[in-house]
């Protein structure tokens, strides 16, 4: 059983992570040639309305996923017998908690909450849409390096088990 769900576990983690590298690739592309060309070309400001709206949709899978990964993560903490006695569990459990699911619950609020609503009224409101694009753009600067750093740090110590 213990086999199984690492399996589901790791598969989560992928669909978690995978998801929102990928989305977010797509809108770092946008957004560049965006700011190569004429921000008034209405092409370009069509695709990148078109990313985005995609990119929030995309977002769905990483959220979902989630909390897989996390109760996955519990049930194989329990079937093993594990404790945070174990040195590494301690500090991937302390890098999930205090980093990873506060800024999961801040993605799900942008992406879910703060940043569609902005996006189906834009031409009515263009100044809450640039804002909430602004806000969403600024926390994705510092959850992607973050991310970056903890997804490697997290698996480091989940296979190598260090201490």
């Amino acid at each position: 059983m213990y086999l199984i769900v690492k399996f589901f576990h790791l598969v989560f983690v992928m669909l978690w992570a995978g998801s929102a590298i990928g989305a977010f690739w797509f809108v770092l592309i946008s957004r560049k040639e965006r700011m190569d060309c004429n921000d008034n070309d209405d092409e370009l400001v069509r695709r990148d309305d078109w990313v985005r709206h995609h990119f929030n949709n995309v977002l769905k899978i990483e959220h979902i996923a989630f909390p897989l990964v996390i109760l996955s993560g519990i049930s194989l903490i329990t079937l093993a017998n594990w404790d945070t006695s174990s040195g590494w569990l301690y500090w991937k459990l302390g890098i999930v908690v205090l980093i990873i699911i506060p800024m999961e619950a801040i993605d799900t609020w942008l992406s879910h909450f703060y940043v569609p609503p902005t996006i189906s009224n834009k031409n009515q409101n263009l100044a809450a849409y640039n804002k909430a694009i602004i806000v969403q753009e600024n926390f994705l600067k510092v959850a992607t390096p973050t991310v970056a750093i903890t997804i490697p740090a997290i698996m480091y110590m989940a296979i190598t088990k260090p201490f």
